[in-house]
């Protein structure tokens, strides 16, 4: 049976918007590694990409507490 995951961003597992931690539960791997991937995808492409990058999945990503249905 397939259920469908939405990511949202997580406040237990959060440097600055809770992005990393959130991918890193949904691709059921340590936030750590998630985070190293991102630095050196940034330092490959650009702080320009991977900053940009970074931003759009913030915004796109709803809030943890919304998703519970917190107000």
């Amino acid at each position: 049976m397939y259920h469908s995951r939405k990511l949202s961003r997580s406040h237990e597992d959060c440097m600055i918007a809770g992005v990393c931690g959130e991918m890193a539960q949904y691709f059921e791997v340590k936030s750590s590694m998630i985070r190293i991937a991102f630095v050196i995808f940034t330092l490959l492409t650009g702080i320009w990409v991977g900053g940009l990058l970074y931003l759009v999945l913030a915004i796109l990503m709803q809030d943890e507490s919304s998703k519970a249905g917190y107000a």
